[in-house]
């Protein structure tokens, strides 16, 4: 059969189609209408999948912003927009409308910018229609802001009022534990690494602790792990910034704090600290630290010798901080403490409380604390004098705290922490605490007189979570010293830990003192 042939028989049938299809009408119709169903039901269920759109118009991809940050736009769907959100950088997504489903609408959402530093921000709009599909558009600005701006304190959800504390907008008592993290053979001047973080932190924890006051004084000390695990266990941070006691800066400058050297040798530290606190491996961790200390027990022949040498230094007047009638060390340290919040508010947009650990009367000439944000002294049972010889206290009687008190009214409407407080097990502590037992109860003791205080006592930092090998308190026979390596018996400085650790520098071992139990019970 030739292709000729074939072609007149189809032409031949198509013919005969056409001049029956009058006779069974129903029968083409209801194939044309289901056709005609299925195509339309095609295109309904690809309408259905279509995701809604948005149109961001304020403000522009790459816009320079400063001040009030207006964001405007619309989102469109064919079966209604039912939630649109905003998210301006990092911070937590905000809803612009949830309600019933609307073909189309505008959205506004204004942002004080002046909340976040400057540079690179990405703003993200998420909506979602009735039919669960979502579209997300993000455009990327530029905040750029003068100095005057206003800052946050971090963390935005810790405030300090009257002499009280709060978080979360509920009273915060400190319950804390000092963490120096230096192991066996290691000494403030290295890079800690062998601590096992996850078991420290943990183990604070377990003693129902809620901060941990980290006393350093390098900012490569800063580790990413610290401030995890802290974040896991739910721990807040005090963080203190150490630098010389006795003004030294390490190229022949000492005993005078006023020393131009020494001064631009604290901001620089100071520098180092915000910028690692606020970035470690590209990570903010500033959000966990509840207050900044700047300084720790400063002496008083170097306080004394700064008086001499500058006499006429009696004020300091800072954009945050300002001080009169004071001494040439307290306008070092007001200015050092406005420095601080400076520099953190220029670049980070954020201001930390701030706070200097010192002893009571040791250094007489360092009374005048009233300037800073929460008020913190270093305080023993049996150290200095004025402790031990004080009248006693309201409700336990005892002389530590008569003299806590007499401290605490003399700082009315400000917080006040006993930022140190504890005892050495060591064989060589004739006074108080030479047996595991002792320490116990010594604790439980301080902090009852702590917690009963009037007026009002925020709370307070055992002294301190484990041995320190590397200490050296200035009694101990030679051969004390540098002797990291080696746990010395008769220095009563290497013995404070509420964990001890004994073996060698090569196989530390850990091990609960009664203490850990007592503080467990005690923070409760």
């Amino acid at each position: 059969m030739n292709k000729t042939t074939v072609r007149l028989i189809i032409l031949s049938c198509l013919i005969l189609l056409v001049f029956l299809s009058p006779l069974f009408p129903d029968i083409f119709l209801n194939k044309a209408k289901k056709a005609y169903k299925l195509s339309n039901a095609e295109d309904r269920i690809q309408d259905k999948k279509e995701p809604p759109a948005i149109l961001i118009t304020v403000p522009l991809p790459g816009q320079s912003i400063s001040g009030i940050l207006t964001v405007q736009g619309t989102a469109s769907d064919n079966y209604g927009v039912i939630k649109i959100e905003i998210q301006i950088g990092d911070k937590d997504k905000v809803l612009l409308y949830a309600g019933d489903p609307v073909k189309s609408k505008e959205f506004e959402y204004q942002f004080n910018s002046n909340e976040i530093a400057n540079g690179k921000l990405a703003i993200k709009i998420t909506t979602s229609d009735s039919m669960n599909n979502q579209t997300e558009e993000t455009i990327q600005v530029y905040i750029n802001n003068a100095s005057s701006y206003n800052v946050v304190r971090q963390p935005v959800n810790f405030e300090i009022s009257s002499n009280r504390f709060y978080l979360n907008a509920g009273e915060f008592r400190i319950k804390s534990i000092a963490l120096e993290p230096f192991m066996p053979g290691e000494t403030p001047q290295d890079y800690p690494v062998k601590l096992n973080y996850t078991n420290a932190l943990s183990n604070m924890k377990a003693m129902n602790a809620n901060t941990v006051y980290l006393l350093t004084g390098a900012s490569s000390n800063l580790q990413a792990s610290f401030f995890e695990r802290a974040k896991v266990e739910g721990l807040y941070i005090i963080l203190g910034l150490w630098f010389s006691a006795v003004a030294d800066d390490y190229v022949g400058h000492s005993y005078d704090f006023q020393n131009s050297f020494f001064k631009d040798h604290v901001k620089d530290l100071i520098r180092q600290f915000i910028n690692k606190l606020h970035n470690i491996n590209g990570v903010n961790y500033s959000d966990q630290v509840l207050y900044l200390t700047l300084g720790n027990e400063f002496i008083d022949t170097a306080i004394n010798n700064t008086t001499t040498l500058h006499p006429s230094i009696t004020s300091y007047s800072g954009r945050y901080v300002s001080i009169t009638g004071a001494t040439p060390t307290e306008c070092f340290l007001a200015e050092m403490m406005d420095y601080c919040k400076t520099y953190e508010a220029d670049n980070y947009h954020e201001i930390h409380y701030i706070s200097h650990h010192t002893w009571p009367v040791v250094s007489p000439s360092l009374t005048k604390n009233s300037f800073l944000d929460v008020i913190s002294y270093n305080l023993y049972s049996y150290w200095p004098p004025f402790v031990s010889g004080h009248s006693g206290g309201s409700v336990t009687g005892t002389p530590y705290q008569g003299a806590l008190e007499e401290l605490a009214t003399n700082y009315p409407g400000k917080p006040f922490v006993v930022s140190e407080f504890g005892i050495s097990v060591a064989s060589s502590n004739v006074t108080i605490g030479t047996n595991l037992t002792g320490q116990s109860n010594e604790i439980v003791s301080r902090w009852q007189d702590i917690i009963t205080a009037v007026p009002y006592v925020v709370g307070g930092s055992i002294h301190e979570y484990m041995d320190q090998w590397w200490k050296d308190d200035g009694v101990a026979p030679p051969p004390d010293g540098p002797d990291e390596d080696e746990h010395d018996p008769t220095d009563r400085e290497e013995y404070f830990g509420l964990m001890a650790i004994e073996g060698t520098v090569a196989v530390p071992i850990f091990s609960r003192r009664p203490s850990f139990y007592g503080v467990k019970k005690m923070y409760e």
